[in-house]
């Protein structure tokens, strides 16, 4: 199989921008395209076999990644590539991911950073935190200015959907870890 004459630049940009699972909002980010173009491109590109959609039955934050076909094309491309931007090496699709929850994760505001976040203090000390500091970080990076109770908020969602759980410490102390489905989450989130 060749990407030489099949495929139009932008596609070939798309397929090099893939190195894990992405949302057509992350690619927009990461290869500079235009909305309308890389929705396009991504049409073209699954009826040819060469990206899958994880979540297809979602509305919202669907995850598209590379299928056999396009894994093969993409090594052949960052071979040959002409490109000056750089690419990562590697395309990394980790195995027993709830699809339908990490498209949940990308589509929603705010909640891939307070998961950024979490998972930075939860490698910080025993893996447990509690969600004032996840607050403080966000005003002291200066992400947005977050109220207290859209933090708790999220934390509430996170707890509902299984990705963190509560420990409580003392009688008015409460801590939060992640649970292993919000660690392989929170990981491919920062990668």
């Amino acid at each position: 199989m060749t990407a030489k004459g099949l495929l139009l630049n932008r596609e070939k940009k798309l397929i090099l921008c893939f190195y894990k699972p992405m949302s057509p909002s992350e690619l927009i980010k990461t290869s500079g395209i235009n909305n309308n173009i890389v929705n396009c491109a991504l049409r073209k590109l699954f009826r040819k076999n060469i990206v899958k959609c994880f979540n297809p039955e979602s509305k919202t934050g669907r995850i598209y990644g590379l299928t056999a076909k396009g894994k093969v094309l993409r090594k052949e491309l960052l071979t040959g590539t002409d490109f000056q931007e750089p690419v990562n090496d590697d395309y990394i699709e980790p195995s027993n991911i709830d699809w339908k929850l990490y498209g949940w994760i990308t589509a929603g505001k705010g909640k891939r950073e307070y998961l950024k976040i979490m998972n930075t203090y939860s490698k910080i000390r025993d893996g447990t935190f509690r969600a004032s500091q996840v607050f403080t970080r966000f005003r002291y990076e200066g992400i947005k200015s977050t109220p207290r109770t859209e933090v708790y908020r999220a934390i509430k969602q996170f707890i509902k959907r299984g990705i963190l759980s509560r420990i409580a410490v003392g009688k008015r102390n409460v801590r939060f870890k992640f649970t292993k489905k919000g660690l392989l989450i929170s990981e491919i989130l920062s990668a």
